[in-house]
């Protein structure tokens, strides 16, 4: 073998080694990160956006059944449903999380809730609520829209008690027309946004991470056309 074929191999043998080594840091990695309870997929969506990349979150249009797939709790069965391509909820008072964002995490994210319609079916409070940093049903924030009392509110709920943290007065025609709102969690500070204005703002810092998911009020059917929750960069 000549002195310039033996180079060509010993350098091939050098990247496979390379190679091997660095799959190897890396399966240690994920193995520490997962004993210490670390979602991988948390620091690869932090390192992207953190890069200014975007796309790490839970983004649904509700064309297809399956994605009910990811949403878990309350009875599913006749109360969350997928009707012309939006999401219903027509449960009383049941409670749906968000499976997916188990992964990534909610610290601080860009929630949009789009097209969303309100039909009365009872006597009671109209409306829903989108739960946030939520480690369980009871526990976490829950963002407001009462169109019965025509109300945009900020609750923390601590072991199923209820904790008023902001609310303000909303038009009453917001209720009988399709609804977008966007919804900003950073750091410890809560912001709700209708057509890029600012409607209410609240603070507190007791969850800093968990599931998001929905809720509904007992006297009405709400449907979404779109719910989209995006990492913040």
């Amino acid at each position: 073998m000549t002195k310039k074929n033996r180079t060509h191999k010993e350098n091939g043998q050098g990247v496979i080694e390379y190679a091997l080594i660095a799959a190897g840091v890396a399966v240690v990695t994920i193995l520490i990160l997962s004993m210490m309870g670390v979602s991988v997929q948390s620091v690869y969506c932090q390192a992207i956006t953190g890069l200014g990349g975007s796309g790490c979150g839970c983004s649904s249009t509700f064309d297809d059944p399956g994605e009910l797939d990811t949403w878990t709790g309350g009875n599913k069965d006749g109360n969350l449903t997928i009707e012309d391509g939006q999401i219903c909820n027509a449960g009383s008072k049941k409670t749906y999380m968000n499976a997916c964002t188990s992964d990534f995490g909610t610290s601080d994210f860009t929630a949009d809730l789009n097209g969303i319609s309100i039909e009365k079916t009872g006597s009671g409070n109209t409306g829903y609520d989108f739960m946030f940093r939520s480690p369980d049903e009871k526990n976490g924030y829950q963002f407001t829209y009462n169109s019965k009392t025509n109300i945009f509110r900020f609750w923390k709920r601590v072991n199923g008690r209820w904790i008023l943290l902001e609310t303000t007065n909303v038009p009453s025609e917001w209720g009988s027309q399709p609804l977008d709102v966007q919804l900003k969690v950073e750091g410890d500070t809560f912001s709700a946004y209708k057509d890029g204005e600012l409607i209410i703002q609240a603070s507190d810092d007791t969850f800093t991470e968990g599931q998001y998911g929905i809720r509904n009020k007992p006297g009405s059917k709400t449907c979404f056309d779109e719910i989209d929750v995006q990492q913040n960069p």
